[in-house]
């Protein structure tokens, strides 16, 4: 009897709107307010420079923050997880675990935390002041071991550069006690103006020069004050902002997805399945109908259907992790929206697979990440063969549809939505040889002898 293997099919897709695409900022500032509701900044006079940018910027009036207290907010904003951290106090050890900085330094881009008060270059200290390292996520990661990073990234806010090119491709921005609001103090004894005022003095100048040099500062807050459901205010200002208010749900996860998609970076921890993908004036020409990922002898089939305009090239990512992609090939657009691509040195285990869509002048979006394993292949046959009465099948597939023929072609039974599970009585067939035909994607056929 010939051997015939099961496919292995992975599938997923996409709605068919306008694709907008995460543009690939050259720098990005992230600065973080504490404890502050939405309805505590939007509208309200206390804050006139965040509105102004909110005016000017992408308003988001539906941004959430994770949980209470800070800590576990700034790490899911790092990491895509709270580290199985609940309270203020410090973690007894580094963490080792995926995060922002690692994968942007590890792909030859640059992070940097600069924290107000932190008293020298990659200082551990817990507190001194106004500082507080609960504020700061990515010190939970300086070291030398996996997924850590150098203790230069650590950096006193004294130590944010003038000149705006040196800036590093990400850095988080981390005030201190006062200056982010987390405490009353004088000389405004408000809060809500201490960060206010505190973004305006010392970003503003950044504010200025992002729009026209490819870069965009974010402003969003830890949490809410126990007020609000825990919403937040979040603002992007900067080059290629669709200026407008935006009522999509948004929370810290879909903000690190967006800056990982910025630098092209896979997904980490949790982060979002999207970006913030609808704030952009870039619009790719490219609509993503499917992309599928077959399992075959000589490989993994990758397949992915198109609506395109104006599309120059796409370009296949592999990885063995779902966070470290390797480009691995690409295909120059033939305008006929099918394409096909045949990984011929696909790794034993998890495989995963994302594409990059480019277009005549350079910009580009990556489709999401679909995963092929790739274990041994299973022989797929009819146990018992001969059958007496009753057979099952050897597959670890699901098939629509099977039909039992024949030698002429005759349809004699029907099964729906089979797998191996399923019971095939024939014990009414009289003897003889006969196929079963299994129909999914991929239709195969089976040699029955039946005694």
């Amino acid at each position: 009897m010939k051997i015939l293997h099961i496919i292995i099919f992975v599938f997923f897709s996409i709605q068919l709107t306008e694709a907008q695409i995460v543009p690939a900022f050259s720098h990005i500032v992230v600065v973080i307010g504490e404890n502050t509701s939405m309805s505590s900044v939007f509208g309200n006079p206390d804050a006139p420079y965040i509105n102004s940018l909110a005016a000017n910027g992408a308003k988001f009036t539906n941004s959430y923050a994770i949980t209470h207290p800070s800590q576990p907010n700034y790490l899911v904003l790092y990491s895509g997880d709270d580290q199985g951290v609940t309270d203020n106090n410090k973690p007894v050890s580094k963490f080792t675990t995926p995060n922002l900085g690692y994968k942007l330094i590890s792909t030859s881009k640059t992070y940097a935390t600069y924290s107000e008060g932190l008293p020298s270059v990659g200082s551990d200290i817990d507190i001194l002041g106004n500082y507080a390292r609960k504020h700061n996520p990515a010190a939970n990661w300086v070291g030398s071991g996996t997924n850590q990073i150098p203790p230069s990234t650590n950096q006193p806010f004294t130590a944010f550069p003038s000149d705006y090119n040196n800036l590093p491709t990400v850095s988080f921005v981390v005030p201190d006690l006062c200056s982010d609001g987390h405490n009353v103090c004088p000389p405004l004894n408000n809060s809500v103006k201490q960060f206010d005022s505190w973004v305006q003095t010392n970003l503003d100048a950044y504010k200025q020069w992002c729009i026209n040099n490819n870069s965009l500062l974010i402003v969003t807050y830890d949490e809410d004050d126990y007020s609000d459901s825990n919403k937040i205010a979040t603002v992007f200002y900067g080059a290629n902002v669709a200026v407008g208010s935006y009522s999509q749900t948004i929370n810290h996860f879909s903000i690190l997805r967006t800056l990982e998609d910025a630098s092209m970076l896979g997904p980490t921890g949790l982060s979002a399945t999207s970006a913030i993908n609808f704030c952009w004036t870039l619009v790719l020409p490219v609509n993503i109908v499917s992309f599928t990922g077959k399992k075959l002898n000589d490989g993994v089939l990758l397949r992915w259907n198109l609506i395109e305009k104006n599309l120059l090239q796409t370009q296949v990512y592999h990885s063995i992790n779902g966070q470290e992609f390797n480009k691995i090939g690409s295909l120059l657009s033939t305008g006929s929206n099918t394409y096909n691509f045949l990984d011929t040195k696909p790794k034993s285990g998890s495989n995963f697979y994302k594409l990059e869509f480019m277009d005549e002048v350079g910009r580009a979006k990556f489709s999401n990440v679909i995963r092929v394993d790739y274990n041994d292949l299973v022989t797929l046959s009819i146990l018992p063969n001969p059958v007496y009465s009753q057979f099952h099948i050897n597959s670890t597939d699901v098939y629509s549809e099977a039909k039992l023929l024949s030698i002429d072609g005759a349809v004699l039974r029907t099964w729906k939505n089979v797998n191996y599970r399923s019971i095939f009585d024939i014990q009414d067939i009289k003897k003889g040889i006969y196929i079963l035909k299994l129909i999914s994607d991929v239709s195969v056929s089976l040699k029955v002898i039946k005694e």
